[in-house]
């Protein structure tokens, strides 16, 4: 995939890679698309050779795909982890301040929401603001409830919210 020199190839360079692999790949497991195709009703992919554009252009659209959950939503029977769809919301799983979701919550559900936020399993609402922790793109402003506030009151100044990093620790109380 490298150069002569060494060096790193270029973002196209690494997509055409990509697409010629997801190409082949696609080719060596296409009784699996045929299932998927017939489940859904959507075609997945073509037996025609691509030219390199068609295939940087067939490399975005799966990679569209794979980052919306379009593609594994549109499969019936796959499991997906509750921890899984946590992080993919960004919201964090390690360290003092965890997201739990609620007792009831099933991946085959949305997370719950409270407005523009999410709701745990304690009543608090998750919601995104600005980062105050260098190298991390936002941080969660958490809302406590009631029970929330009997359990983590005590690390707010005002008792009502904490802000939370993605790797579970207080930014600013």
């Amino acid at each position: 995939m490298s150069d002569e020199e060494g060096t790193w190839p270029t973002w196209n360079q690494f997509k055409t890679w990509i697409a010629e692999k997801i190409e082949s790949a696609l080719f060596s497991i296409s009784p699996i698309f045929n299932y998927i195709e017939a489940l859904t009703g959507k075609t997945i992919i073509t037996g025609k050779s691509l030219k390199d554009e068609e295939r940087m252009a067939k490399a975005d659209q799966f990679e569209d795909m794979v980052v919306s959950g379009t593609f594994v939503g549109s499969v019936k029977n796959i499991s997906v982890g509750k921890k899984t769809i946590i992080k993919s919301k960004g919201l964090p799983t390690k360290g003092k301040i965890r997201y739990v979701p609620p007792k009831n919550w099933t991946t085959s559900q949305p997370l719950p929401r409270s407005g523009a936020g999410f709701t745990d399993r304690f009543g608090n609402v998750w919601t995104k603001g600005p980062s105050r922790t260098a190298g991390q793109a936002f941080e969660w402003d958490v809302q406590l409830s009631k029970s929330g506030k009997s359990q983590l009151g005590h690390f707010s100044r005002d008792g009502s919210h904490l802000n939370i990093s993605l790797d579970g620790k207080i930014t600013h109380k």
